[in-house]
């Protein structure tokens, strides 16, 4: 995704400054990383919140011996996991469509 954004930067940004321009590119692109991994991590938890006694057992070395703990135990993560993967993918789709936002009918010229 970064390809196309600093292509179209070069379009956009005025040609003494570059710097500053890809500064900015970076430091949203780290702001999106972060807010969007704070998300994916709540998902995670939320899915998994009732599971938390059964990964505690585990951790302690205590065996599980119910079958039916280990199965609720990764059907939650797996939701988890799917309910990250949706969200991703909405979120690439929400961002090629920003990304259509900054095409131009008349293109400036970069001279």
């Amino acid at each position: 995704m970064s390809g196309p954004c600093l292509w179209l930067l070069g379009l956009h940004a005025d040609v003494s400054f570059p710097a500053v321009a890809l500064g900015a590119v970076n430091q949203f692109r780290f702001l999106g990383g972060a807010v969007g991994l704070a998300i994916c991590s709540t998902l995670l938890n939320h899915q998994t919140k009732n599971v938390s006694p059964i990964l505690a057992t585990s951790q302690t070395g205590g065996q599980a011996t119910n079958a039916n703990s280990v199965y609720e135990f990764k059907h939650a993560h797996s939701v988890g996991y799917h309910l990250q993967t949706e969200l991703l993918a909405y979120s690439c789709v929400l961002s090629l469509f920003s990304l259509l936002l900054l095409v131009e009918r008349k293109p400036r010229s970069c001279i």
